[in-house]
């Protein structure tokens, strides 16, 4: 798998980690990788969807995500603009059932992703989030995936049954 790492200093995008919202901090850039294309592709097509329309959050279709609860997290555009990061930080580390060293693959597209930890995430975010209109974010250790498009942040918890389908439920900060 480390053969379809680029570095981030060596990314198509890494002019977006130097002039950003947060500086990432060099000792950071050894734990943030963005994904070969190929490889990105894969993981994809694997994870989120075979449909080769379905190449963008803004493309999958509208019942793509049926089968998961919408758990809505926080609407984050206020904080982002505003340069205001630790409230949405606290609300990621807490309500977010990932661990902070879990490995997650984060998409801006199926051509476009990268591995890093839960915890630079957190402490990232807003460099993250700089395309509002559509991230998701994979993490093998557990069922749930996340969205953030357009301000807005969800929670898609797998139904275990059907009996558990609803409708948007809501965290609160």
């Amino acid at each position: 798998m480390n053969n379809h790492l680029i570095d981030i200093s060596n990314a198509a995008l890494s002019w977006y980690f130097i002039n950003s919202k947060i500086v990432v901090e060099k000792t950071d850039y050894t734990n943030i990788h963005f994904l070969d294309k190929i490889y990105s592709c894969l993981l994809w097509e694997e994870k989120i969807s075979s449909n080769k329309k379905e190449r963008h959050l803004m493309l999958l279709n509208k019942n793509h995500f049926k089968n998961y609860n919408r758990i809505k997290l926080y609407n984050w555009f206020e904080d982002w603009n505003n340069n205001a990061f630790v409230h949405f930080q606290a609300i990621l580390k807490n309500n977010v059932n990932y661990k902070l060293d879990d490995i997650i693959y984060l998409f801006w597209m199926k051509e476009i992703s990268m591995k890093l930890t839960w915890s630079l995430f957190i402490k990232y975010w807003p460099d993250f989030l700089y395309d509002d209109e559509g991230v998701i974010i994979i993490n093998n250790n557990s069922k749930d995936i996340l969205l953030f498009s357009n301000g807005e942040s969800w929670i898609l918890r797998l139904h275990t049954n059907t009996a558990d389908i609803s409708t948007e439920h809501c965290v609160t900060p």
